[in-house]
């Protein structure tokens, strides 16, 4: 099993020590007889590189795409205000079968609509690009401080069914299926369950997923999407708006706190993509 990562080498790792990656190829560049390999994991990126004079090594090294899963075994060296990874032996644990343009961890502005055909065909492929996977971070680092918040004040999360005889809306906007014989439909919202195990606990709530078949030509409508949702027994209005307000200045601080580090990675990634998508072609 894999317990040493990038970020330990580059938080931790001395100079000349020996070191093994278990990775990807994000990118490979040959110039003046050298190949720069762009190797990533969950936690980072670092550069490593092979001279030519390494025969065969260096031959393999050509032959190997991006994307390509590796285990990498080297050096650790400076590279200007980094480290860099001298390779001394690489072996390739996944090869590509294909590629798409652009690559998946390459920079572009995947939200830019004229990839939205290709990102939605080829989601599980671009799950792997920085900005994405940021998002993904951010989203489930809120998810946590918003779940620290309701357990410090005594709530209970109430886990509701996504199939339910009970539309909560006019039919318009239900998401119906037949489930053995029966007409069931996709959660609007799970007002009723809260609402009935409100008078059990007194405090409950529920992060899950609704669906609204309305069709929108807005940029913002989802038809499917997750939602925070919370009942408090024996609480006036006054009490409740003083409650949200609270619940949101905690979640805002400890967010800017906890996950200060990948907000601001999100916005240099905001300041880089905002002009026109760049498109780089595969090897």
């Amino acid at each position: 099993m894999k317990n040493y990562y990038i970020k330990d080498i580059l938080n931790k790792a001395q100079l000349d020590q020996k070191v093994e990656i278990l990775g990807w190829v994000a990118s490979k560049r040959e110039l003046g007889g050298i190949i720069f390999l762009d190797l990533v994991d969950s936690t980072g990126k670092i550069q490593a590189i092979a001279h030519k004079d390494m025969g065969e090594i260096f031959m393999k090294l050509k032959k190997i795409k991006p994307e390509s899963s590796v285990k990498v075994t080297g050096t650790v060296k400076n590279f200007k205000t980094s480290k860099e990874i001298q390779i001394e032996t690489i072996e390739v644990i996944g090869d590509v079968l294909f590629e798409v343009t652009p690559r998946p961890r390459s920079q572009f502005n995947i939200f830019h609509q004229r990839f939205t055909n290709l990102i939605l065909t080829k989601r599980h492929l671009y799950l792997r690009n920085e900005k994405l996977m940021a998002i993904i971070k951010f989203r489930y680092e809120l998810i946590e401080i918003i779940r620290q918040w309701f357990r410090k004040e005594g709530f209970v999360e109430i886990h509701a069914p996504i199939l339910t005889q009970l539309p909560l809306y006019d039919d318009d906007t239900l998401f119906s299926l037949n489930f053995f014989g029966q007409k069931v439909f996709l959660t609007q919202c799970v007002a009723f369950y809260l609402e009935s195990a409100v008078h059990a606990f007194e405090r409950v709530y529920s992060i899950s997923p609704s669906f609204r078949a309305e069709k929108s030509k807005g940029r913002k409508h989802l038809a499917e999407f997750w939602h925070v949702k919370a009942e408090i027994a024996f609480a006036d209005l006054e009490e409740i708006i003083n409650f949200v307000e609270n619940m949101l200045s905690y979640v805002i601080r400890k967010i800017w706190v906890e996950a200060k580090e990948l907000m601001e990675r999100l916005m240099s990634l905001n300041d880089r993509r905002g002009g026109k998508p760049t498109i780089l072609p595969s090897h």
